[in-house]
């Protein structure tokens, strides 16, 4: 017996897309689907097609997802085929968490390319907005008795400022574009340049920054090649 009809009979339940989703292996591939349809266990059977065919070693797979707790149900889902499978290997190095561990767990280990220092502290979404409230009066201008000319309430404008300042990191937009444009944009910009540097200057990083900076890292020629070389599947 294959070991995708192996695979068939343990899970009866798969359709013919998902099948060629679980048996495509080679390139990129781009799974589309509601909610409730089946993507998680395509990925599960995915990723024990791959290991049972042997095109890769657990720790040669990342698995990605939002939460912590969908990470601890992959990580699960993929133990419990794994048995009905009767696959032996230790899955114990099978890189599995959110985005964001993952992007932290390569930033560790490439530290001395980035301006952080050894001990930071990554904030979530609550910390960083009481970040921004412990340092408002340096970051953030007022006028007129409002954040920014625009807000009077302090949490009310930490929380939508917190909003401009991911974005600018997630969407890769130079705040330096942001100086040319309307008045307000431009102190957003001159508030952002203060929070990121007083951010790095504490030591400490947001989720967005995270993502950033793994993405530069692999953006990096001299490093990409040492992130990717044990990895073959993400």
């Amino acid at each position: 017996m294959t070991v995708i009809e192996k695979i068939k009979e343990v899970l009866p339940s798969l359709n013919k897309n998902q099948m060629e989703a679980i048996t495509t292996t080679e390139g990129p591939l781009l799974i589309i689907a509601g909610p409730g349809t089946g993507k998680t266990l395509t990925i599960v059977a995915r990723t024990l097609y791959i290991l049972l065919t042997e095109k890769a070693q657990p720790d040669e797979i990342i698995l990605t997802t939002f939460t912590e707790k969908a990470s601890f149900e992959l990580r699960d889902r993929v133990s419990q085929l794994a048995k009905k499978l009767n696959y032996k290997n230790n899955l114990h190095s099978l890189k599995v968490g959110t985005i964001h561990s993952l992007c932290n767990e390569f930033l560790i280990k490439f530290l001395n390319f980035t301006p952080l220092k050894k001990g930071y502290i990554v904030l979530d979404e609550l910390t960083q907005l009481f970040f921004i409230y412990e340092y408002i009066d340096e970051i953030i201008t007022k006028i007129d008795e409002k954040y920014l000319g625009k807000w009077q309430g302090k949490w009310d404008a930490i929380r939508n400022i917190a909003a401009y300042f991911n974005k600018i990191t997630e969407e890769l937009i130079d705040p330096d574009s942001l100086s040319s444009s309307s008045d307000f944009l431009k102190m957003i910009s001159e508030s952002y340049r203060k929070y990121q540097k007083k951010l790095f200057a504490m030591n400490k990083i947001d989720f967005a920054h995270l993502q950033k900076i793994f993405f530069d890292l692999l953006n990096n020629r001299e490093l990409y090649p040492k992130i990717k070389q044990r990895i073959k599947y993400h």
